[in-house]
Formats: C-alpha cells, sequence, structure tokens
C-alpha cells in the first residue's frame, strides 16, 4: 500500500463487509440471550449505564469516581458506563443502539487490520489478515456486546494504521500539503491509542515499550545525525528497561500481578492455575509458558464441551498463522519497506504476550484479551503465505 491508496483492495472490502453483516447477526443472537459473551461483564456495564443514565434523567450524578490513586487507576465499570450511557438517554431499544455502535467499531478494526496487512504485502495478504477477525466466532460474538474489546482494537489498529501512512509518506513528499494533514493524523493516533489506553489501562506499558521502540527506529532513519539519535534511542531503551526492572521487583508491581493472576484463574476454564512468579527470574520463565497458553488455548486437551471446541480451532488457527508470521517478517524486511512500524509492532507483540501470559489463567479471559494483540499474527503470517506461496489474485 502507498500513501496515494490507503484504501484496502476489493476483494478486502468484501471482508469488511462481511465483518459487519456477522455482527450484526451477533447482535441479533444477543437480543435472543444465545451469546455466552453477553452475561457477567456485559450485563455489569448495561446495568450501570442504565443507571447513570437514568440519575442525569433526575438531574444527578450517581458516577462513582473514575480514577484513583493505586495501581490500578481507572474504575473501569464506572468509566465505560459513563461511555454507554448516553445511549439509554435515546428514546426505543438502548441495549440495541450500543451494541450496534461497537459492531461498527469491530468492523472498523477489521477496516484497519485489512489496511495493514496490505501496506506490508500484496492484496490478498489484507485478505488472510482480516479474515480471522472478521470470521472467528469469538471475534463476532464478543463485538456484538457491550463488552469494550471491540473499541479498545478499533483505537490500537487505528493508531497502528496512522502510524504507518505516515512512515510511507517519503522524504520529498513531507514539504508539500497534504490532505489530511500530517498533525491532523497525529492527532487522531494519539486520541485513538489515549482511548485504548483509558479502556484497558494495563496496555499502556505495552503502548509505550512499542512507541518508543519504533520511534526509536524512525528517528535513526530520519535523522541527519545518526550517531546523535541512535545514542538518544539506547539512552532512552536503557532508562526504560532500567524502570522496568525496578518497577517488576517492586512489591507493589508483583502483588498486582499475583492479584490479577488470582482474579482470572476462577472460573470452569482454568489453566496453569496455582503457579505464580514471585521474582523476576521466575516471571521471565513462566511468562513464555504463559504466553502459548494465552495465544493458542484451549489445546485439544481441554477441551469438554461443544462451546470450546470453536474456542479450540481458533487456536489451532492462530498457531498457523504464528508458524507463518517468521515468513512474513521476513518479506518485509527482504524487500527494504521502513522496519520503524514493523519493529513496533513486534515490540508491542511480545511485550503484551508476555504481559498476559503472566496474568492470564482462563480460557476465557484469553479469548477475550489476545483480541487484542493476535491480529499482529494475522498481518504477518498473512503477509508470509501470500508472498510465500504466490497467490493470484481473482479479477472481480
Amino acid at each position: 500500500m502507498t500513501v496515494s491508496r490507503p484504501w484496502p483492495s476489493r476483494p478486502a472490502l468484501g471482508v469488511i463487509v462481511l465483518a459487519f453483516v456477522l455482527r450484526i447477526a451477533g447482535v441479533m443472537l444477543t437480543v435472543l440471550r444465545i451469546n455466552p459473551y453477553s452475561l457477567r461483564d456485559a450485563t455489569t456495564f448495561r446495568r450501570t449505564a442504565a443507571t447513570i443514565a437514568s440519575g442525569f434523567v433526575r438531574g444527578q450524578i450517581v458516577v462513582d469516581p473514575l480514577f484513583r490513586t493505586s495501581i490500578n487507576p481507572v474504575d473501569i465499570i464506572s468509566l465505560w458506563g459513563l461511555a454507554l450511557s448516553p445511549f439509554w438517554l435515546l428514546p426505543g431499544p438502548s441495549d440495541l443502539y450500543a451494541r450496534v455502535t461497537i459492531a461498527l467499531f469491530g468492523t472498523l478494526a477489521v477496516y484497519n487490520i485489512c489496511t495493514i496487512g496490505q501496506y506490508y504485502g500484496p492484496p490478498q495478504a489484507a485478505v488472510l489478515a482480516g479474515l480471522p477477525v472478521a470470521v472467528f466466532p469469538s471475534f463476532v460474538l464478543i463485538h456484538a456486546t457491550a463488552l469494550r474489546e471491540a473499541v479498545i482494537l478499533a483505537g490500537i489498529t487505528t493508531a497502528v494504521r496512522i502510524g504507518l501512512r505516515l512512515e510511507a509518506r517519503t522524504r520529498s513528499q513531507r514539504g508539500k500539503e497534504q490532505i489530511p494533514s500530517t498533525r491532523t493524523l497525529i492527532g487522531t493516533a494519539v486520541v485513538a491509542l489515549a482511548g485504548a489506553a483509558l479502556l484497558r489501562w494495563d496496555n499502556t506499558l505495552v503502548y509505550v515499550l512499542a512507541l518508543v521502540a519504533g520511534g526509536g527506529i524512525y528517528v535513526f532513519h530520519h535523522h541527519r545525525d545518526r550517531i546523535g539519535a541512535l545514542t538518544a534511542f539506547g539512552a532512552a531503551i536503557a532508562a526504560l528497561s532500567s524502570g522496568l526492572v525496578a518497577l517488576a521487583a517492586s512489591g507493589p508491581a508483583v502483588g498486582y500481578l499475583s492479584e490479577l493472576r488470582g482474579y482470572r484463574t476462577r472460573g470452569e476454564a482454568v489453566y496453569l492455575a496455582g503457579v505464580e512468579a514471585a521474582t523476576v527470574p521466575e516471571a521471565l520463565a513462566f511468562a513464555s509458558v504463559g504466553a502459548v497458553y494465552f495465544l493458542f488455548s484451549p489445546f485439544p486437551w481441554m477441551v469438554d464441551d461443544p462451546a470450546a471446541v470453536v474456542a479450540a480451532f481458533e487456536g489451532l488457527g492462530n498457531l498457523a498463522f504464528a508458524l507463518a508470521a517468521p515468513w512474513g517478517v521476513r518479506h518485509i524486511v527482504s524487500s527494504r519497506q521502513p522496519i520503524a512500524g514493523l519493529t513496533a509492532l513486534l515490540v508491542g507483540f511480545f511485550a503484551a504476550v508476555a504481559f498476559y501470559g503472566l496474568v492470564e489463567g482462563n480460557v476465557g479471559a484469553a479469548v477475550r484479551h489476545r483480541q487484542m494483540f493476535v491480529w499482529v499474527l494475522y498481518v504477518l503470517g498473512g503477509a508470509g503465505i501470500a508472498n510465500r506461496i504466490r497467490i493470484k489474485a481473482t479479477p472481480l
């Protein structure tokens, strides 16, 4: 993809339309109360939104404090409930309005992922990247509820898509007037990523690591004084790494990770229960094992009911894309494309799966939470497959 062609190819647009149709069908399943993801957290968010909206109607503010002074500073129930509350101020089926809007955000995420896939490969790569997000049942059903995952995914992928578009603008183009302007694009990306961070504060450090890594590579490639730029980048990485080690070794951070893992190793589909990483070496040793479970579970031996069979097939699909991802990385590097965006994607992805590998312990939660990052495997794996087997596009 080039800056002059920011839209996906026609086959990818078909994937985007399919994604929207399936999500609307998922909304209908949710209305009929046969969507398993519409319970628990989704019900809590809807009830909170309705309570806040009814308070507004009475001229009262019934919102709990959105922020607090703790290691987890965001009260997500109040924040997301407040974000959804305008739908309960409208006449008619408020639940339906909210779910359709969230489905639109899920469709936006598919559009972003297709565009990112096309940036790194031929049009077929865009189809391969977007298709799992468009059709996998967990994506469809979660994006048809009051859960916040679709909005977070849309925010992350919007920021990445804009970042890659800025990266693709050549040096000769930077001096010319462009629509939209660079400032507008940067502002949109910042708002999108900040919104995603607010809705899941745990990911903030992942975003910082990705931005520092990708930004450092970008500055190094475009700065005239490359030695100075490399020195500054190295100093920033060293300072950030030192801070991360200190934070990981601190009591509050270890306690927070233990608290998260304890909370998420509940329910019926628990895995690696009773495993705790109390020190940094233990965390490093356990993170890789936890990351495998986070990305690919449930494994066949963990399937104990029909609903888990579908999730198991999705895990196998994730594994197939993971095996093809090195081909995609090799293709991108060998094609001499700018690698700042690729660096940010890889650093963010590995940081995210390491973190969630440490704190995740339930298949249901893993299926929900990995949606924010597993698309990176789809993009890289799609690029690798499309260029490895030389798929030929069929004219429409």
